[in-house]
């Protein structure tokens, strides 16, 4: 769990239960595979993840941290304080080398800062596999622009009561939420997905 170290005493980190759970509804809207959500607490230049979904915190490890002025889509949406959109593995390559040759499998991303009236909190990331299209339906867009002004109002609100969200030791894990059974070239696609990674995946 996220928590605030203050006067020597570890207290929950407010509105934590409510911004994962935005984050989940956040990624049933958008049917992404994988979701990650970045804290930036004050006065540092360090993004965290303090909760995931579809990927286990192993397998997340080496997209764990990440500082500000990284040149990945996570650093680039807080800094430009933008959608920032990734369409498809060449798109990836050329504009994010590093990540590229990291990457276990090809993706469609998108990243987005969770911002309020004074600064930027935090940011989310989505994870689409390649049969996405390589441009976000509006659906997508808005369900994201909404998530992050709700999440960056409640984590605003959050440190001005004197409990900015912080990462904890661990971030959280949300079930995979499947609503529908996936057809024939998405199952074929996951499965392409498990041949690629060299000691498989976990889902927990």
């Amino acid at each position: 769990m996220s928590v605030v170290q203050r006067h020597g005493v570890r207290r929950p980190a407010a509105g934590l239960g409510r911004l994962t759970g935005l984050f989940g509804q956040l990624v049933r809207e958008t049917d992404a595979a994988v979701g990650m959500l970045y804290a930036l607490p004050p006065g540092e230049g360090v993004l965290e993840i303090v909760a995931l979904s579809g990927m286990s915190r192993r397998i997340a490890a080496p997209w764990a941290r990440m500082g500000v002025d990284d040149a990945t889509p996570v650093a680039d949406a807080v800094r430009q304080r933008r959608l920032v959109w990734v369409g498809g593995p060449d798109e990836m390559a050329r504009r994010y080398p590093r990540i590229g040759l990291m990457a276990p499998f090809e993706t469609v991303l998108a990243a987005a800062p969770m911002a309020g009236e004074a600064r930027v909190w935090g940011a989310v990331c989505l994870v689409w596999p390649l049969w996405h299209p390589p441009e976000p339906n509006r659906r997508e867009r808005e369900a994201i622009g909404s998530f992050c002004r709700r999440a960056g109002s409640l984590l605003e609100q959050a440190a001005a009561h004197g409990r900015p969200l912080l990462p904890g030791s661990e971030p959280v894990v949300l079930a995979p939420n499947r609503t529908r059974t996936p057809g024939r070239g998405e199952a074929m696609g996951a499965y392409d997905f498990a041949e690629r990674l060299p000691v498989g995946c976990e889902l927990h």
